[in-house]
């Protein structure tokens, strides 16, 4: 998986699930002359998500995080967390934005392959009944967007720290934002792909 820099986590983000280690996704473990079975992938992806959730004690919320969710939610768009951490790491992430309802939330282990794989953006489209062509995925990280190309999705690229505009654009981003509020206006209907 993609390695992230120490920084406090956030909500609303790709770095949620940047912990993810699978221990055959990582040149070291053959190099170090370890074998790579899937007990002892799921023992470093388990061991790594107890350091993250460790860590993760007061995760802040991305600017405009709650402002774009209020408003997908009054414009009755259906929208998803998708992160590729564990159903058990991603509450202190989820609390942080104070929701008045538990979001539908799709982590890593409902899925084979985290990100970059698409497993988890085409789940979430199954799940929110939509076909990914037709929804939007927002993240952080080149991992985020090169998930979403794979899984046929527009994508929205958030230079919040993770990666450059630069970066995100060349991984795949159809449209790059600094800030989450930018995106408040799509989610309105005020502005469409096409005025981009």
């Amino acid at each position: 998986m993609q390695p992230h820099r120490a920084e406090r986590p956030q909500a609303l983000s790709g770095r949620g699930g940047a912990h993810r280690f699978v221990a055959d996704d990582h040149p070291g473990a053959e190099a170090a002359g370890q074998a790579s079975d899937a007990q002892r992938e799921e023992d470093i992806d388990r061991r790594a998500g107890e350091i993250f959730s460790a860590l993760n004690v007061d995760p802040r919320v991305l600017p405009g995080a709650l402002e774009l969710l209020n408003a997908l939610d009054k414009h009755r768009q259906r929208w998803a967390i998708a992160t590729s951490s564990r159903r058990e790491q991603v509450d202190a992430s989820v609390n942080a934005l104070k929701l008045s309802r538990r979001p539908t939330v799709i982590d890593g282990s409902d899925v084979k392959h985290a990100k970059p794989a698409p497993d988890l953006l085409l789940f979430a489209a199954r799940r929110l009944e939509i076909v990914p062509s037709e929804g939007c995925y927002v993240g952080d990280s080149i991992w985020d967007m090169q998930a979403a190309v794979a899984a046929g999705m527009p994508v929205v690229g958030v230079a919040s720290g993770s990666a450059t505009a630069k970066e995100l654009t060349e991984a795949g981003a159809s449209l790059t934002v600094d800030d989450l509020t930018e995106l408040v206006p799509f989610a309105r209907g005020a502005v469409s792909w096409s005025d981009r």
